[in-house]
């Protein structure tokens, strides 16, 4: 059996009960925590608490400013970074296009060397032709020209041929015929006089030396009929007249450059003198604050210096 004195009083029951936090209870006061107020008041007196609290706001304040500044920075870079890119592909496109161009041009420009290098054979076939109907020319002149100098009547020709059947065979040594060359070639006709006859060999004779010497194309022989170019066709497509012309590709000295007042050579000094220099127009904005008294990016205040609202969190 329990003695009755070590039973706790009606008072001391109820305090037990009250020191109790029951779990639907959310906030616990802070004097039922045993030391706790003297912990938090040892750790800051309120005005500093105050400052504490006042410097955070201002420090979250400045650091929303910056975000917010950065955030439309980055926003202004993306959308130059776009623009970049837009421009970017759209000159890539261009120079695809001229990609294309530049290789339509090579293949224009193989089929035309094909086409001029057909020429040159073909020039140089017809010139062959051209040589050999020459020589062939050569020949027939040389045979003309034996044939009409030829006095042992290559042709047979007999007196009755040329209508001196009737002429006595007597030696002719000493006759000397008279005769006038006739105005126009016109056939022989028999019984005729031997002056008539003989004007007529006459202007045979000379049409026909005449005809033999003839470099003028007598004939009337067309380019067509002797497979050769038209003596009016050029190469003006192809070539350019001839003469002395610098390559494609070349360079030149200083000395073979004429200057102007638009043009003129810079000195190795005058371009180290320009590139030291700012442009005509420019700015420091991104780069420099307008000039004044600052203080450091990282300084400290007194609490004296500090002004505001007063902190009342603790």
């Amino acid at each position: 059996m329990v003695p009755s004195w070590k039973y706790p009083t009606e008072e001391q029951f109820a305090d037990w009960l009250d020191s109790y936090v029951h779990k639907e209870e959310s906030i616990i006061p802070v004097i039922q925590v045993e030391g706790l107020a003297e912990q938090l008041n040892s750790k800051y007196v309120a005005s500093e608490g105050h400052e504490l609290e006042r410097q955070h706001i201002e420090l979250k304040g400045d650091y929303e400013t910056h975000k917010k500044t950065s955030d439309e920075r980055f926003d202004n870079i993306s959308g130059c970074i776009e623009d970049l890119e837009t421009e970017n592909e759209r000159q890539q496109t261009e120079i695809d296009s001229l990609n294309a161009e530049v290789e339509v041009i090579h293949t224009k420009d193989s089929s035309q060397d094909k086409e001029i290098s057909a020429l040159h054979d073909t020039d140089r076939d017809q010139q062959m032709s051209i040589d050999s109907l020459d020589g062939r020319a050569d020949t027939l002149e040389l045979g003309i020209r034996m044939h009409v100098s030829d006095t042992d009547n290559p042709h047979r020709v007999n007196k009755s041929q040329v209508g001196l059947g009737n002429v006595p065979n007597v030696a002719t040594n000493d006759q000397t015929p008279t005769y006038t060359m006739a105005p126009s070639l016109t056939d022989l006709s028999s019984g005729e006089k031997l002056s008539s006859a003989f004007g007529k060999l006459m202007k045979a004779v000379s049409s026909l030396i005449s005809h033999i010497s003839s470099r003028d194309n007598p004939h009337q022989v067309t380019a067509t009929q002797v497979g050769a170019s038209p003596s009016g066709h050029n190469h003006d497509s192809t070539y350019q007249p001839k003469g002395n012309y610098a390559p494609a590709t070349h360079t030149h000295t200083a000395a073979q450059v004429n200057e102007d007042a638009s043009h003129r050579f810079v000195t190795d000094a005058e371009k180290s003198a320009w590139n030291s220099k700012a442009g005509g127009s420019h700015n420091h904005d991104s780069t420099y604050q307008p000039k004044g008294n600052y203080a450091p990016a990282t300084h400290t205040h007194t609490a004296a210096q500090v002004t505001g609202t007063r902190h009342t969190g603790l």
